[in-house]
């Protein structure tokens, strides 16, 4: 059971944080966003490590 839900947990938050990624690639490539994206700053590639930094230690400490 703590396998599955680290897995469902983990793998959320490792996609969340891949979105986030191209999203700041994006824009620091100067590439236009549509909508809400647009708005991104290059300061969410820190926040996307630290998600999917996060994703990793829940996924190993759910797993053991």
């Amino acid at each position: 059971m703590h396998l599955t839900a680290g897995a469902a947990i983990g793998g959320t938050c490792l996609i969340a944080s891949w979105v986030l990624l191209l999203a700041a690639v994006q824009q620091l490539a100067g590439i236009s966003l549509p909508g809400a994206a647009a708005s991104l700053e290059p300061s969410y590639l820190l926040v996307t490590t630290a998600v999917h930094a996060a994703a990793l230690v829940v996924m190993q400490v759910l797993s053991t």
